[in-house]
């Protein structure tokens, strides 16, 4: 369950009374607690480790491993390192947006507004905190998860959940399967995960729609699987990294018409056969390349880092 930590400022008995009929108001639905700002409230981000700080006015805490929603509550506060800013009415939405906020979601505040109860003020908030939650999944990927990720997309590339051999075992455990879709769909590889997994007889709950927030100039990746092997390689260098990109670059090593010497003398021509081995590298990590379907030696250098990294933030806010 998503555990959220609200902290509202000193000596504001509106905002302080708001939080606590909010936080009644949302029940159940997630572990919400709440708090003046203080000392204890930094020793409670440090203790209970909440997934989501909410703070309220002009409340301010230490960064730290939670993700951080931001009500400036009609006050002037620095929304640059949050996930989502909440307005209480479109107006101050407009104003926010304006001074550069982004992620600008609004939910009315029952007590400045007859137009709507806590009730409705609650499930908006919570769909927030579930926005949230659903971006930028892969950090919030357990080993598990991620495992599962990169076995089922080499049985999907395969055909076949015996090319995986011990690498499935002790499958799903602890996966976490809507970060895993969430994941998947920005990444354009659901499908293939989909069909992993049924290769793998591994019994999967369905893909529920979810929102996520996206960085800005985000774009889906689109299949190149009908361009040659130096196109790929030069939308990676141009456009980093995606797990599309890497997967089908795999699909075409598979292709028992591929003549590798040639293929390595092509590229070494072109200058791209080092930018190569640093994408074998990657595909070892990521899809479980096997060493004999490398043309060339995977190289785990600079590049290769530069790309892990670009891979690894690919969604990130």
């Amino acid at each position: 369950m998503t555990k959220v930590l609200h902290i509202y400022p000193k000596d504001q008995a509106l905002t302080a009374r708001y939080v606590r009929l909010l936080g009644e108001a949302a029940g159940s639905a997630m572990d919400l607690r709440a708090m003046e700002q203080s000392a204890e409230a930094w020793k409670m981000c440090k203790d209970w480790r909440p997934d989501i700080v909410h703070l309220f006015g002009q409340a301010t805490v230490h960064s730290g491993p939670f993700r951080c929603v931001v009500s400036p509550c009609g006050t002037d506060v620095n929304t640059s390192d949050c996930f989502a800013v909440i307005a209480r009415s479109h107006i101050e939405a407009q104003r926010l947006s304006e001074q550069g906020a982004r992620r600008v979601e609004v939910v009315l505040n029952p007590l400045i507004t007859k137009t709507t109860d806590f009730a409705a003020a609650a499930r908006s908030t919570l769909a927030v905190y579930q926005k949230v939650m659903d971006s930028d999944p892969l950090p919030l990927m357990n080993d598990d998860t991620r495992r599962l990720l990169a076995v089922a997309l080499k049985a999907a590339i395969c055909g076949d959940r015996r090319w995986v051999g011990d690498a499935a075992q002790d499958l799903p455990g602890t996966a976490d399967f809507r970060l895993l879709y969430i994941y998947a769909s920005l990444e354009g590889v659901l499908p293939l995960v989909e069909k992993g997994l049924r290769l793998l007889d591994i019994s999967a709950p369905q893909h529920e729609p979810s929102e996520s927030y996206l960085p800005e100039g985000y774009r889906k990746p689109e299949s190149m699987a009908f361009k040659t092997l130096t196109e790929q390689l030069q939308d990676i260098r141009s456009a980093g990294p995606s797990l599309l990109r890497l997967t089908e670059i795999h699909q075409g090593l598979l292709n028992p018409r591929l003549n590798e010497d040639l293929l390595c003398q092509s590229l070494d021509e072109k200058g791209m056969l080092p930018l190569f081995a640093s994408v074998l590298q990657l595909l070892r990590e990521q899809t479980l390349l096997d060493e004999g379907f490398c043309p060339c030696p995977p190289d785990d250098n600079g590049v290769t880092k530069s790309l892990r990294t670009k891979l690894k933030k690919h969604l990130q806010l």
